[in-house]
């Protein structure tokens, strides 16, 4: 079940970027795809053209904060997606998340017939790139580049850091629980176990 739920999830992951790719191409959000891919790549071409083996760390990083800066819609419009998706839907729907429909796996409470919200609310976050996207675009808008550079860095470790503890859990314990799924009170099992 390790193989299904780490697939489940790498769907749901595709799904979410999908539906936040197509929802910033509304007008409203002002998204410019072509024009943050032109920067993007004029970003690397001056990176590789500098003839110099240690660019200006400075500029570098300045470029970077004005790409986040004009790609902050898809920040927000993903972080809200990414809620909706695996913490409202996901409820809603006993548990499964498309990922979860296509693998047959579905979450349980550990100990009552019905999945609370609270809890459910939690495992999202936990689980998501959340906070980690709600931090960046508080940053974005407080912080000076540099400021933001460093705390994005950081918080970036604290997340691939906190995803290696559950993938860690879901693979070493026998219940095949996560760090989250322990939290929160859940269980993974498969779907026909419930039907």
């Amino acid at each position: 079940m390790k193989i299904k739920r780490i697939f489940a999830y790498l769907l749901d992951i595709f799904f979410v970027s999908l539906i936040s790719s197509l929802i910033v191409m509304i007008p409203i959000f002002n998204y410019n795809a072509p024009a943050i891919q032109e920067k993007t790549n004029e970003m690397y071409d001056s990176l590789l053209n500098t003839g110099s083996s240690d660019p200006d760390e400075d500029i570098l990083i300045e470029k970077l904060y004005d790409l986040e800066k004009e790609s902050s819609s898809l920040t927000v419009v993903t972080a809200f997606v990414t809620f909706i998706y695996f913490g409202v839907i996901a409820f809603i729907n006993n548990g499964q998340t498309l990922g979860k429909m296509i693998t047959k796996l579905r979450v349980v409470p550990v100990k009552d017939n019905k999945l609370n919200p609270g809890l459910y609310i939690i495992r999202t976050l936990l689980i998501t790139s959340i906070i980690p996207q709600i931090i960046n675009i508080a940053s974005l808008s407080l912080m000076n580049a540099n400021t933001w550079y460093n705390l994005t860095g950081i918080v970036s470790q604290v997340q691939e850091f906190f995803f290696l503890i559950i993938l860690g859990f879901m693979i070493f314990r026998d219940d095949e629980r996560g760090l989250h799924d322990i939290i929160c009170q859940t269980k993974v099992i498969e779907a026909k176990k419930v039907d």
